[in-house]
This record gives C-alpha cells, structure tokens and sequence, in this order.
C-alpha cells in the first residue's frame, strides 16, 4: 500500500526542539562536596513551567528569590535548554508585535493627517511606537533610576552628619553616639534600597530592549517579503542581515542604558545645590568646573555619531563580503581566489576599525575626564574655599562634600559609555528607518479578475515591462518587453523559448509581477506558483516537497514519482527523511530541480510558472517529466515553461517565441511558428530528425544521471526511515564551565600588538599608579585638613594636592587608552584571523555548517569586541584595583578590618561561584539560540522569491516568531542572573559599610573626624562597587564567549593543506603540456563512509578532451573533488606534468586549473570584477573573452576598439551585477562563467556540465568556442548532453566509483558495454560517430 511507503511522522524539524543539548552532565563545584550527590534530571518540553517573574510573589519578584532553583540545578550540572521557563505570552512576540504595530500605524495616520499627505513612516515614529508599546515598564526604569541617583545624593548628607558626630565624639569623649547609630543605619538603608531600585531599573530597561530587538527583527523581516525591486537593490540582503544583527545590537544596548542618562538631571541639581549649602560660593567654583566638562562632552559626542555612522558603512560591506564568500565559497577555492578575498574583508575591516579606534579614543578622552571629574571639581572648590577663608571648611562639609563630588561622578561616569551606546543606536535607528520606510512592490497581480472567461488562467494586453534601473545604475541596459499580448487558457501547456538573452525569463517574472508593468494590464485567474533558480531548504526532502502543506502520503508518493525522484530517495541514508543542507549542498543540480519541482506540484495550484526547470536534465528525462508529471499528475493545470530544449516543443500545446532579443513574442502552435517565423525555424533546425523522433517516439529510458528508470513501475518501498540517520548539521559548538585562561591568553596576545609580551605588565603597573595617586590625593586632603605635619604651609599641602589630582588625570587616560588599543587591536586582529582561517577551512566544514552560524561570528560576536568588552573590561579592571586600594586603605586606618578580610572574600567567591555556575550556561544557550535566529533570517533571504512565491510568508514568520522567543526564554534569564547578584553583593556591601561606620564611630583606632570622613567616603565607595564590579566581571565573562567562539575559528579551525609550499619550484608557465594522471586513486568524503571512487588508473595524456559519463553516485563530479584537492587522497596519487599535486601549494594548484561549474556564481558588482575581480587584464583582453564566449560579435568589438563605447549592451563591462546575479538567465551566467575561464588561459579546462542551461544553438557556439580555443589544452568534461563528448578523444565511464571504462568514443560504443549502453538510451547511433571518425 502506498500509505506505508512513508514514516508515519510528519513533525517537521523547524516544529521540533530548536535547541537540545542532552549530553548534560553533572560538574564538581566549590561547594560540591558540602551537597547531596542527586543530579536533577532534564526536565522533558512538556514539564516546562511559565516564566515565573509575573506570576510570583512581591518578595521573590523584588529579590530575584524565584531564580534558586534554576541556580541549584545549574551548581549541579549542566544546565539545557528545557531547564529554562517557556516564555509567558504576555512576553512573546505574538503580544508585543501587534502592540506596536497599533501604536506605529496610529504615529504614521496622525502625521498624515497633519501634513495632509503620506509620507510613510515619521523620522522619530518607530522610537515613538517603541516607547508607546513598553510606556509603563519603561517610564518604571526612568523613575527607578532617578530614585536610585537621588538616595546617592542624600547619602552624603547623612554622613556629613555621622563625621560631624565623630568630631564631637573627639571633642566630648562622653558624649552619645545615639544619634551617629541612626545616620549610620539609614546609610546603609538607603545603600540597601540603591540597589533594589539600580536593578530593578535595569532589569525593566534591558526587557525592553529585548523586546525592541525581537520586535524589529520582525518588522525587518516583514518588510523584505514586500520589498519593492528598488527597494532590494539599495538594500542587498547582505545589508538587510547586518541590520538585524549588527544594528539591531546596538539598538538593545542603547535602549537599556538610556534610563541612567534620562534620569541625571534632578539628581544633579540636587547635589549641587548641597554642595553649595556645604561649601558656600567656593562650591560653584567646583560647579563650574563639573558644568564645563560635561558641556565639552557636546564635542567628542558629535564626532561619536559622525565616526559611528562611517563605520557602519564598512560593517554593511564588510558583512556582505562575507555573506558572498559563504554563498561561492567552493567558487572561491575552485579559482583560488582565497588571497584576493581576503584582501578585500582585510581593506573593509581596517577601514572599520580604524574608525572604531577612533570612537574608543574619543571615549576615553571622556572617560578620562570623569573618572577624574570628583578630584578636578572637590580640588577647585576646596582651593577656592581655603583663598576665601571660608567657615566651611570643617571636616564634616569638607568630605560630604567629597562625597557629593563622588556621587556627580558616579552619574555622570557612564555617560562616555551611554553616549556611545545612544549615539550607536541612533544611527541604527536611522538606518533601519530608512529600510522599512522604502517602496513596497506592487501587488497588482493578486488582484481577483472576474471579468476573465471561465477558460482563461492569463490574460495579457498590450502589456509592456521593464526591469528599473536607479539613480547609480542609470545606464544599465536591462530587458524590457513590448507590446505583449498572451491569452493562455486552463489547462493548456506553453512553452517559451527563444536565443540566450531573449527574455524568456523576464517574461514569466511580468506574468508573476516581479517586474515593472509601464503599459497594458495582466490578469490571472487561478493560484499561480513561480518556480526559478532551485532553491534548497536547510530541511529534510519531505520538509523541501511537502514546504508546509498538510502531508498526503499518497499524493506526496505520487508526486516524487512523477518528479523521477524515487530511487534518489530510496539511495539515501534516511531516505525523504535526509537533511540536505543549505543550498543544497548534498544535492547534484538535477536533484535540487525535481526537488524543487516537486515542491511546486505537491503544492497543487492552478498555474505553474516553471522557468528552465529541465534544464538540469538530459531529453529523455525531461520527457519523463512532461509525461508523468505535465501530461500526467498536473495536466488539468495552467503551464508555462521556459526552456531550451527545443526537443520539448512538439509536445506543447502552443509555443512563446521570443523574438531575437527584441522584447516582442510570437505566439503559436510549433507548426505554425516554424512556418512563419523564420528566426524560429532556424533555430529548431539545430534539432537534428532522430532527436525530433526521440522527442516524439521513443519510451522513456533512463536518464544520463541514471536518477530514474521510468520504463517501468517503480514500487520500491521507501521505508520507515530514522531521520537521525539523515542528520547533516552537527550541534553548535559549545564550550561549558569557565572560559578557559587559554582564551584570555589568546585574546591578549591577539591584543598586544606593539607591546609585545610587555602588554599586561604595562597595562597593570598603570592601573595600580592610576589608583594609588588617585586615593593619596584624597589621603592627601584629609592630611591638610588635619595639619598632620605642623609647621608645614598651606602651600605645601596645596601643591602635593594638585600634583597627585593631575597625575591621576593622566596615569587614568594612560590606562584607558592602553586598554582601549588592546581591545580593539584583540577585536581586528581575531576578526582577521577568523577570516583567514574560514577562507581556508574545508568544504566539510563550510558544507556541515549553516551560513548564519557562521555570519554570528562576523556579525555579533565581532561587535561584541568592537563596541561591548572594551567598556566592560575597562569598568572591571578599574573597579577591582579601586576595590583592592580601598580594603588596603580600610586596614591600614582600621588594622582590625584585617580579620574580616579574608571572611568577606570567602563569602564573596562563594557567592560568585553559585551564581556563576549558571550564568556562564545560561549566557552560552543564549548564544546558541541567536544563532538560530540568524541561520532562519539567513535562509529566509536566501529563498525570498521561492517563499512569496508559494505564498509561504507566515509560515516563515512564525518560525522567526518561535526563534525570537527562544532567545528570549535564554536572555530574560540572563537579565535576572545579574539582577540577583546585584542586589546580593550590594547587601553584602551594606553589612560592610554598617561594620565600618559602627568601628569608626565608637572611634576604635582613635580615628581623626577627617580620617573618619576618609574612610566612610571610600567604604560607601566599596559597598557600591561590589555588585558593578561583579556585574562588570559577569558581563565580561559573557562576552568573553564571543571572545572564545571567535578564537576557535581564528586559531582552531580545520584547515585544508598547505595553501603554499615554502620553497616550491614550479615555473611560472606550469602546467606546459596539461598531462594528467590518476594512480591508484581512493577518496571518501568523511571518515565512516564508503569510498566515492577506488583504484582510479586514468592516464590523460596532454591536449586530450577526454569526456566523463555515469550515473549518480558513479563518482564523476569526485573527479574534480580529487584533482582540485577539496577533499584529500585515502590512497594513490594525481600527478599533472609528473608533478604530484600533493606536493605543491591549493593556491598553485587551482590557479593554474580553469573551470567552467555547473553552478556559475555571479558576485555582486560590475561584468568586469566578475571576470577579472583583482584587476589582472586590461579592458580589451575581457572584451576579446566576452567576444569569444558569443556574448558580443566581431563586429561590436571592432565599434568598441573604435570608440563606440556600446555601453548599451548587457554585457558592458560596467553593467551591473545583482546579489547572485539575479539581473542574468541562468544561461547568461553560464556563458558569463565561460568568460572567466577564457581570461585565465590555462592549459587544463574542467567543464562541470558546463552547457546544461543554453539552449542549443549557444551549446554548439561553446563546443565550437572550446575546441577553438582550448585546442592545445587538455579538457576534462562531464557530460550533461552525451551528444556533445562524441567528438572527444577518450571517454571516462564511471560506475559505483570504479572505472569500467575507457577509451575512443566509437570504440566504446562498438564494444557494448555501458557506454553503449547508455548512447541508446539516448538515441544515438553509428550514424551521429560518423562525422568525428
């Protein structure tokens, strides 16, 4: 029975788990053997519970409380996805995306309203629907961080009055101290409710932000789908796909500090006008100072935007490239083309980091200043009250003071890094403002006609289309059609056919309305299905046939057959259930098409708009094709086909001929046109009788690929296969525990550059001068107030005080900016090397990973080194020498402190390494996570024209929903990991300062009131230095997984051999003669397998054409795999000139070997970098390759030569080239791709079935041009058309990997083996040798 031909499930895999990591396992901690043995098992999808944050109560919701079971299952091992919370659905995608499209479509009609006309999107209106949407959560943030800024500020007050009561305490040993208890307590109690409000601000502004990112990523994805043609040319999908990775990154950061800097001013005002109550007049003085600096900041924050916006440009370049060098990386390896690409990421990536280094010296210069901003601003007021002998110089106003000076500079310290982060997101809001407020296509053909006969699926009328040109591409030349008239009736089957560049395409996109229609109108009745270039799910076979329909076993089962894809299926490992990757890449080129093809069958639409679909298929199998699956499963359907093989003609019911280029048709029966049309009849000429006879004659036989024998029923069982056997991708990797001291050290030396191994000794002998001098001059202050040296002058403290305050100025920039060069020189220097590295890694690698795994490496982990480790290791190192010199301090004052000492560092690792056991996880899921988000949207821009063409659009969005709110269930985590050990070690911290105030005010150590003031100020400083400098340690150890997942790809990556040979001694003409020889030859892919071919003994001798045939799985493309070393030798050895290839360099190798894919890739740019992308020869030489490969006449040569520029023609060499080439035919860029290989002259030319997408009469142009011009070189060509290697000198026939034969076409033929074989399957007989004998 059909029904059990199939596995019973039909659970795809983008339905399944996203991420699942079962390899748990459990860990030894710190405390592990203080804890009971029991290992918590993985909870099951189905066990998992609702985020708990707004189901919980006010206690656990306030500190965190309900994230302890998480951290005890993650102390214990390690933790998996299912360990996490499912998201709340007030939290998911599908709340908050209509939310804010309300709030932007109310923005956008009220400012229409108000101008009176459309104007799309305001400037402001997605930050305003942004805000609309989260109003409440964030204005919470805003009012948390003020409240946060201004208990600081009331802080000083209370200890002005502690140190007044130490005074009097020295004055009145008996005096009570009741009062100094009380502003004790309530320092600690407002340093207890900091921290509640600092985190729960945080947390709300950091929710937001994730929901902006998941928001947009929609929004960006939404907006492609509808993209206008103007609109996809400005904005490639390299583009599109930095702006939701590198933009929208830096959109999240800027939304989640904004709160800090939107909350400074009343808080401000506040501490001055107490400064000025403090110190008198003399306190604006230090105002003053403060006021300047912060005004001066308007300075390098402009110039921020202005280097931010430059660098940007370069990230949307430098991202492009590599999404181009993943999509034709075996293009890159084939032509050796690695070095030239890698110049070009190195000269966009310089670029961007040079500008980059300017932003990070700009916000150092910033740093610098504030950091510094408490000790300039205290030292001028302090002066200026001592010149005016003011009364308010006691102890008490003095270090309350200081103390308020601190608190000013502790709000505006962040400022440098959120004027950064704004200034970023700023210029990403801008960008991506710009992309979803450009043209929308027009969509005119979904319209319903009902005017349209019953009988009739098209319609077109005096219809005249024309691909756009833009403002800087305005004398591109592309085809237009004129005057078109079509009628074609249900059920009826049209083939369009015509010369290469003659519109056959163009004219299936009109009827699709991908083009611009200027004149006439177009009507379609029915559902319509578009199939072009094939394109590959990263999926299952069945997930790529069925593409979200409901499965029918039965008509899926007849579908396959009709495809002829049977027996590829029953040939794989899990049959239907076989992942084949992105692209495709497991998939020989006849197999993507009758993939795809049957994807648009078992989609069951009323008309199909099939554009060369039988390209990839010899005649005998195309009329398979026709029969089972055009005259057969579909032939009630509307069908047009765009084709070339004119064998196909006759069994059309009504012919489209398209005339010589001239965008006009001619519509008939082929009878008809071959009459009237004298440009058709001669073209069908070409077709000789006995292919005609084939055509209308002969049963179906097998195919030259051997993928189908349709002479009989196949009832072949598919069988239950296990999908597990068909997996390709391996897992993500993912490191667990603590980042390795390995990484670190790779990092710094990456980092180093001209300091060399003096780096991190530089580095922290700087930070200690920097912190030492910066609390001496402080010492220094409490030593004048006290006159501890009598007879000395006030002079005398004056000039020791200035002189410590500006040598800490300058030790700070020093250590800023010596960390500023180390990060970003870490940053370019691993960009470049993963770089290098991925150029060079194997196509195993490149094949078994998903291109936007790759692009998380390039995209947002680079910018996590660009713009977010820098600012968090320079708050980290500074907080922890700050927090050291403070302890130091406390035990020189207070020798008792000592003891408690190494108490609090116990229970500050412990602490530390209970939440760090989680975090580092949970950080590393999140990472996995987003890279699903980047592989989907990768994917999803790839194959946009095949998902709008099927209609497929919610599909794919709700598949990005489920991606999105995956990372989400990772990241809201993650956010409340650091909001717990915030408020833990910050209520730690007040149990320290209660010691220390406590200690001070029932004066212990005898304690001065100005030493006392010291102290409290620089105690206060450490129990607000705990919890940032653990947050600052956590964040950079998460990012330090960007860290570690670039390092693997610059210094671990699987690398193919030797690119050069040092001391190779080959000459510079190698290879003279084009000898090949293949000894004993034994290659598998991968380690496991069956050998691909075996025991290969072929000698080719120099200039031979030597042609290779066989069926699938015979090993023929291997051939190519073998000599261009993709993949290495088990056994044996290729010698070319006697040379074994092995022994010399990839990159002489394959510079020194033309070939001609059957895939010709197009790079995004001009004709002339397509040919000749390192700039190596002149015009005129590309001009005589494009002449030669019958793109251009002798005589539009000749007009060129003399002048006439003919920058009318396509194929000007500074016509513009699409992303993928998608302005040319597929036979254009085979023809183009003929042309390259024409430049480099090689003596040895691979032709990959190299004609398989020209119509007949180009096939005979470039058999004629190769036999022409590669007359003295040695060809190698796999056969597509058995007929076009007759003429060849020796046939290679291949089978299950061995050689079964070899020798003179006729004379295999005369033998009756497989070659014979496999000639009658093709209809060809003595006759058809007769003219190469």
């Amino acid at each position: 029975m059909v029904e059990n031909k199939f596995s019973p499930s039909t659970v795809t895999r983008e339905d399944s788990e996203l991420i699942d990591d079962k390899n748990v396992k459990p860990v030894r901690r710190l405390m592990t053997p203080l804890l009971s043995t029991r290992v918590p098992p993985v909870p099951h999808e189905s066990e998992r519970k609702e985020f708990p944050l707004l189901n919980t109560n006010i206690i656990s919701r306030t500190f965190f409380t309900w994230l302890i079971p998480l951290f005890n299952k993650g102390y214990k091992r390690t933790l998996d996805f299912n360990d996490l919370w499912k998201l709340d659905q007030r939290l998911s995608i599908n709340t908050t995306y209509p939310k804010f499209q309300h709030y932007l479509n109310r923005i956008i009609a009220e400012n229409e309203t108000k101008n009176g006309r459309t104007q799309g999107i305001p400037r402001f209106g997605i930050i305003k629907a942004l805000f609309y949407t989260f109003m409440w959560d964030y204005l919470f943030s805003i009012a948390a961080a003020t409240l946060f800024n201004g208990c600081q500020v009331v802080i000083p007050i209370l200890l002005k009055h502690l140190i007044d009561t130490v005074q009097h305490k020295v004055l009145e040993p008996n005096a009570s101290i009741k009062d100094g208890i009380g502003y004790a307590v309530g320092i600690v109690g407002l340093l207890a409710l900091n921290a509640l409000l600092f985190n729960h601000s945080l947390q709300h502004s950091k929710f937001v932000a994730a929901h902006a990112r998941t928001i947009l990523t929609k929004a960006l994805l939404e907006k492609s789908f509808v993209a206008s043609a103007e609109t996809q040319h400005y904005f490639s999908n390299g583009k599109i796909f930095s702006l939701m990775s590198s933009d929208l990154s830096k959109i999240e950061l800027g939304i989640s500090f904004l709160p800090n800097a939107l909350a400074t001013p009343l808080p401000i005002m506040a501490a001055i006008a107490i400064i000025i109550v403090n110190l008198g007049p003399a306190g604006l003085s230090g105002i003053g100072v403060f006021l300047l600096t912060v005004i001066m900041f308007i300075i390098p924050g402009t110039l921020l935007v202005k280097y931010r916006q430059k660098s940007a440009k370069y990230t949307d370049k430098r991202v492009s490239l590599m999404r181009e060098v993943l999509m034709a990386m075996k293009m890159i390896k084939l032509h050796s083309w690695e070095y030239a690409y890698q110049k070009k990421i190195f000269e966009e990536r310089t670029k961007e980091s040079n500008y980059i280094f300017k932003c990070e010296w700009l916000t150092n210069l910033m740093y610098g200043a504030v950091f510094n901003l408490a000790s300039t601003s205290s030292m001028t007021a302090f002066l200026v009250s001592h010149a005016t002998r003011s009364e308010n110089n006691s102890p008490g106003s003095i270090f309350s003071s200081l103390a308020l000076y601190n608190t000013l500079m502790i709000i505006i310290a962040e400022c440098p890094m959120i004027l950064g982060y704004c200034t970023s997101a700023s210029v990403s809001f801008t960008r991506i403002h710009e992309f979803l407020n450009a043209a929308v296509e027009d969509v005119e053909h979904d319209k319903k006609w009902d005017d349209l006969e019953a009988n009739v699926s098209i319609e077109v009328k005096e219809g005249a289309f024309e691909w756009e040109t833009f403002e800087d591409n305005e004398k591109a030349n592309n085809f237009n059609l004129y005057d078109i008239n079509l009628n074609v009736h249900r059920g009826e089957f049209v083939i369009i056919t015509g010369a290469i560049g003659s519109g056959k395409s163009t004219l299936l996109h009109a009827i699709n309305g991908d083009i611009k229609k200027t004149a006439g109108e177009i009507k379609i009745q029915g559902s319509s299905v578009f199939y072009g270039n094939p394109w590959i799910q990263s999926a299952t076979i069945r997930e790529n046939i069925v593409f979200g329909s409901k499965f029918d076993p039965v008509y899926y089962y007849k579908t396959i057959k009709a495809c002829a894809l049977e027996p590829d299926i029953a040939f794989l490992p899990a049959g239907d259930m076989t992942e084949v990757g992105e692209r495709g890449v497991t998939l020989s080129g006849g197999q993507k098409a009758r993939i795809s093809l049957a994807r648009a069958v078992y989609a069951r639409k009323d008309i199909y708009l099939l554009d060369d679909v039988l390209s990839a298929v010899d005649a005998k199998v195309a009329k398979h094709i026709v029969e089972k699956c055009f005259f057969g499963l579909i032939a009630d359907k509307t069908k047009l086909l765009a084709t070339h093989q004119l064998s196909l003609v006759y069994s059309a019911d009504r012919v489209v001929f398209m005339n010589d280029g001239n965008g006009m048709i001619d519509v008939g029966k082929p009878s008809e046109l071959y009459q009237r049309n004298p440009t058709f009849g001669a073209l069908m000429d070409h077709i000789t009788k006995e292919t005609t006879q084939e055509s209308a004659e002969a049963k179906p036989e097998r195919d030259l690929e051997g993928d189908v024998e349709m002479d009989q029923e196949m009832d072949q069982d598919l069988g239950n296969f296990d999908p597990k056997e068909g997996g390709l991708y391996n897992a993500e990797e993912k490191a667990v525990d603590a980042i390795p001291l390995s990484i670190y050290k790779q990092y710094l030396n990456a980092g180093s550059g001209v300091f060399s191994v003096y780096a991190l000794p530089l580095l922290i002998g700087i930070t200690i001068l920097t912190v030492f001098v910066t609390m001496f001059a402080n010492v220094w202050l409490s030593f004048w107030v006290d006159e501890k040296f009598s007879g000395k002058s006030s002079g005398f403290y004056i000039g020791i005080y200035i002189t410590f305050v500006f040598l800490g100025l300058l030790f700070l920039f020093l250590e800023l900016s010596t960390l500023g060069y180390l990060t970003i020189n870490a940053s370019k220097t691993l960009n470049l090397n993963a770089v290098a590295r991925l150029l060079r890694t194997t196509m195993k690698f490149i094949d078994g990973t998903p291109s936007g795994r790759i692009l998380n490496r390039f995209t947002k982990d680079t910018n996590s080194l660009d713009n977010e480790i820098g600012n968090q290791l320079k708050m980290l190192i500074h907080m922890v020498a700050s927090v050291i010199g403070i302890l130091i301090l406390c035990v020189i004052y207070l020798p008792w402190f000592a003891i408690a000492i190494p108490l609090l560092f116990i229970i500050f690792f412990m602490i530390t390494n209970y939440y760090q056991a989680s975090s580092r996880e949970i950080k590393r899921l999140e990472a996995l996570s987003r890279s699903h988000v980047y592989d989907n949207f990768n994917e999803v821009l790839n194959g946009m024209s095949t998902i709008k063409s099927f209609g497929s659009q919610e599909r794919f969005m709700n598949k990005n929903d489920k991606c999105v709110d995956k990372l989400n269930e990772a990241y809201f985590v993650t956010v409340a990991n650091q909001r717990w050990i915030g408020i833990t070690l910050d209520l730690t911290g007040c149990g320290i300062t209660f010691h220390v105030t406590m200690l001070a005010l029932t004066r212990q150590f005898n304690l001065t009131a100005a030493s006392t003031g010291l102290i409290t100020s620089y105690v206060l400083d450490l129990a607000g230095s705990l919890s940032p400098t653990l947050v600052a340690y956590s964040e950079v150890e998460n990012e330090m997984n960007s860290v570690e997942r670039l390092c693997h790809y610059a210094n671990s990556l699987d690398q193919e051999g030797a690119f050069e040979v040092p001391g190779e001694t080959l000459p510079p003409d190698w290879p003279q003669k084009g000898h090949i020889e293949f000894i004993n030859v034994s290659l598998r892919f991968r380690e496991g397998v069956p050998l691909a071919v075996r025991n290969l003994n072929i000698n080719i001798r120099p200039s031979e054409k030597v042609g290779v045939c066989g069926r699938t799985g015979a090993g023929k493309s291997t051939l190519i795999t073998a000599l261009y070393r993709i993949v290495e030798l088990c056994e044996g050895k290729i010698k070319i000139d006697g040379i074994d290839v092995r022994k010399i360099g990839l990159h002489t190798l394959r510079s020194r070997v033309s070939i001609i894919p059957q895939d010709p890739v197009l790079f995004r740019g001009t004709i002339r970098k397509n040919l000749d992308p390192f700039d190596q020869r002149t015009d005129m030489e590309l001009w005589d390759a494009l002449r030669r490969s019958s793109l251009f006449s002798s005589e539009e040569i000749k007009a060129i030569k003399e002048g006439k520029d003919g920058e009318d023609s396509k194929f000007h060499l500074h016509s513009v080239v699409e992303e993928e080439g998608s302005n040319f035919s597929l036979g254009e860029r085979q023809l183009l791709a003929l042309a390259r290989s024409l430049v480099l002259r090689s003596r040895i030319l691979i032709m990959d079935e190299a004609t398989s997408n020209v119509d007949y009469e180009t096939d005979c142009l470039v058999q004629k041009t190769v036999a022409r011009e590669f007359k003295d070189c040695t060809v190698i060509s796999i056969a597509h058309r058995l007929k076009t290697i007759l003429s060849y000198d020796k046939i290679i026939v291949l089978d299950n990997g061995e050689l079964v034969e070899f020798d003179e076409p006729f004379e295999l033929y005369n033998k009756g083996g497989l070659f014979r074989s496999m000639c009658e399957n093709s209809c060809i007989n003595t006759e058809d040798f007769r003219s190469f004998i």
